[in-house]
This record gives structure tokens, sequence and C-alpha cells, in this order.
């Protein structure tokens, strides 16, 4: 009995695994933040489907779990520093989006997990901004540059680098993706940002 019971936690085990790295390949192939973005989605899955699902995530599952985890860091992913993000949205008169986390933040974690992780919204932070993740640890000197108090925190740009708005702490996914498309198509140059929210149904408190 016993020997069966390991058996079939084995096959559970490795169909999981084989199920999400299938899924991580194909989104290798697509490359860049879009890898990124279904990286974090299927290790979300794959912990729910250990833990919560089959309620047999032991050490063996959970190894696995950490060891990919650390192959998809994020900052392994953005391969873009300050000085050239700059560059690059003023020679592609592009908006710059500057997102600044803690590696301890839970609230980094989850907005990463929930909004960043979005197809729409990677595809866009990839193709129609400039994005850049800022590690408020490694530069100190960008988070007091630009006011950072609190993570995660967001500073919407110009192309120039002109600040447009800095958001605080957590966003939903409608919400950033309205301060997105707000800076994307350059909207701050005829509506102010209240009256294009009120448009676009967000209230305020």
């Amino acid at each position: 009995m016993f020997f069966w019971r390991t058996r079939l936690v084995s096959v559970l085990i490795s169909r999981i695994i084989a199920r999400h790295l299938t899924y991580l390949a194909k989104a290798l192939q697509k490359g860049g933040d879009d890898f990124y973005a279904r990286s974090m989605v299927s290790l979300s899955l794959m912990k729910n489907d250990f833990s919560f699902r089959h309620g047999i995530l032991g050490m063996g599952g959970l190894i696995c779990f950490i060891a990919a985890a650390l192959c998809l860091s994020p900052a392994e992913l953005f391969a873009e520093d300050y000085a050239a993000a700059l560059k690059r949205a003023k020679a592609e008169d592009k908006a710059l989006v500057l997102y600044f986390y803690s590696k301890y933040c839970p609230y980094c974690v989850a907005m990463e997990r929930d909004v960043l992780a979005d197809r729409e919204i990677a595809n866009i932070m990839k193709f129609k901004v400039v994005s850049l993740r800022i590690d408020v640890e490694a530069r100190p000197d960008l988070a007091t540059k630009y006011g950072i108090r609190g993570y995660p925190s967001t500073c919407f740009m110009e192309p120039s680098g002109k600040v447009i708005i800095r958001v605080p702490g957590y966003v939903d996914k409608k919400e950033f993706g309205i301060l997105l498309e707000y800076a994307k198509e350059k909207h701050y140059k005829t509506t102010a940002l209240r009256d294009y929210l009120k448009k676009a149904g967000v209230k305020f408190n």
C-alpha cells in the first residue's frame, strides 16, 4: 500500500512539474518581460498545485519550487540600467515607467504577481513604454532622487524624464492600466490626471 501511494505521489509531482516546465518553455521563446510575467504566474500556480490541490508539497517539491524561483529572478530578466532607460525613452519618444520595489516587501510580491504579471500589462511594459525595475536596496540614490518613501512605488514619466505622477503603494490592475494609458498616449498634454481618471470611472474617496 505504501509503495503504491508513494508511486502515485511521484507520478503526480512529475506531471505537475512537466506541465509547468512546458508552459515556461513556451514563454521563454517569447523572451524578456513576457517570460518573466508568465514565469511568475506559473510558479504561483505550481505552488497551488502542490500545496492546495494535491496536498503533497513534500520537501522535494519545495526544493524544486525554490530552485525555479531563484532561476527566474526578476532582476536578471529586466536587463536595462537607469541611464540606458532614460536614453532609450528619449530616443524612442516613449513614456518611462520606474517601478521601485524591495525584496523584503510582501506588497511588492503581490503587485508583481497580480498586476505586472498580467499579459496585457506586461506587453505594454515591454513594447509600448520603457520600463525599469529598481531595487531600492541596490539603488537608494534613485529612491531619494524620486522621493520614494514606501514600496512598491511607481513613477510614470514623460520621455524627457519629467515625472507625470508618482504613485505610492499597491495599485490594482485596472487602475495601473489606466495610468499606463495616460502616460503612454501622452494624455497629460491635454487632460488633467484627475479628469482623466474620473472619465475612466476611477472613484475617489
